[in-house]
C-alpha cells in the first residue's frame, strides 16, 4: 500500500471519528443570563451579577424618595419605620387572574423577569415620593404579582415592603441583583423577589444584606446628584449632551438596567420617574468618567 494510501486512510478515520463525537454531543442551551453575567464580569468599573436564574430566579428591587444633597443619612430598620412615605396607606388590590398575560409566551424570561422587576420597582420609588405618589397606578402594579394577598404583603405600607424599610432615589439592575441609591451611596439592604416564570409575575419578597457590591460611579455620580437636586462634578456630562435628563426637570428618582458594553463605552437604559427608556452611553475612559451620549426616547 502506498504512503499516499496509508495518509488517505487515517484522515478518513479522523473525519469519521469527529463526526461519532460531533453527533453524540448535546448542542449547549442557548441562557441569556449567563450572556449577561459574562459580559458584565469584563466591565471593570460594574458590579458583578450572580449567577443568573431563569426559571425561579432571585430579583432585586428598589425605593425612592428625591431629598437634598447626598450626604449619608442613617436608614430607618429593615421593617417600615415612621417616615414621609410610611404614613400612606397600604392598598388592597382587587382580584386579579393568575394566568399568562397575552403575549407573554413570546417574551424570553429573561425579558419578562426583567420587566416585572422594573415596573414594581419604579412604583415604589414614585409611591414613596409626595411629588410624584400621584402618577403611581396601584392596580397596574398588583397584576404583576401572582395573587392580590402576594402583591400586599410585599408592597407593605406605602411601598416600603418592595423597598426594605430604607427611602432610595435610584436603582441599579440588570438581572439577579439590584441595588438601591441615595444620592451617590449605595443602601445596606437590597429585596430578592420570586418570580413564576410560568405566570411571569412576581410571587413575594425577601430583604437580605446587599455585601460589598459597587455601582456603575459615572451612572450614580451622575444621575445619583441630580435627583437629589445637586449638580454631578465638572466634566461627567459631556460637552455635546444637551439635557442629561431629556428636559426632565426635576427628576425625582432614576432606574438604570439593561446593561450594554463595549471595548471603549458601555451604556445603560435609564427610567426617570417612570419615563423612558433613555439611552444612556457612558466613556469610563474619560477623566473620572463621563456621560457624552443621551438619546431621548422619540
Amino acid at each position: 500500500m502506498s504512503r499516499f494510501s496509508e495518509d488517505q486512510d487515517i484522515e478518513s478515520e479522523l473525519v469519521a471519528a469527529m463526526n461519532d463525537f460531533t453527533d453524540s454531543t448535546p448542542v449547549p442551551a442557548y441562557d441569556p443570563a449567563a450572556l449577561i453575567a459574562a459580559r458584565r464580569r469584563r466591565r471593570p468599573q460594574l458590579w458583578a451579577l450572580a449567577a443568573a436564574v431563569v426559571a425561579v430566579a432571585a430579583v432585586g428591587t428598589g425605593v425612592a424618595l428625591a431629598t437634598g444633597g447626598d450626604s449619608p443619612t442613617p436608614l430607618p430598620p429593615a421593617s417600615p419605620s415612621v417616615s414621609a412615605a410610611s404614613h400612606a396607606p397600604s392598598p388592597s388590590a382587587s382580584a386579579t387572574p393568575s394566568t399568562v398575560p397575552p403575549g407573554a409566551a413570546n417574551i424570553d424570561p429573561m425579558t419578562a423577569q426583567m420587566d416585572a422587576l422594573r415596573t414594581v420597582t419604579v412604583a415604589a420609588e414614585m409611591y414613596e415620593n409626595p411629588a410624584t405618589r400621584g402618577q403611581v397606578k396601584l392596580d397596574a402594579v398588583a397584576a404583576r404579582f401572582t395573587s392580590p394577598a402576594a402583591f400586599t404583603k410585599a408592597w407593605g405600607n406605602g411601598g416600603l415592603g418592595v423597598t426594605c424599610g430604607q427611602v432610595a432615589n435610584g436603582a441599579l439592575g440588570g438581572g439577579a441583583d439590584l441595588l438601591l441609591f441615595k444620592g451617590t451611596h449605595q443602601l445596606s439592604r437590597m429585596p430578592q423577589f420570586g418570580y413564576d416564570p410560568e405566570s411571569t409575575k412576581l410571587t413575594g419578597v425577601t430583604c437580605v444584606d446587599a455585601g460589598r457590591q459597587y455601582g456603575d460611579p459615572v451612572l450614580t455620580g451622575v444621575y445619583g446628584k441630580l435627583v437629589s437636586g445637586a449638580q454631578p462634578a465638572k466634566g461627567m456630562i459631556g460637552p455635546k449632551v444637551p439635557s442629561a435628563t431629556c428636559g426632565r426637570n426635576p427628576a425625582r428618582t432614576w432606574y438604570a438596567d439593561d446593561p450594554g458594553s463595549g471595548t471603549l463605552v458601555e451604556g445603560w437604559k435609564l427610567r426617570l420617574d417612570g419615563y423612558g427608556p433613555i439611552d444612556v452611553g457612558i466613556d469610563p475612559n474619560k477623566g473620572p468618567g463621563q456621560v457624552f451620549s443621551v438619546t431621548c426616547p422619540k
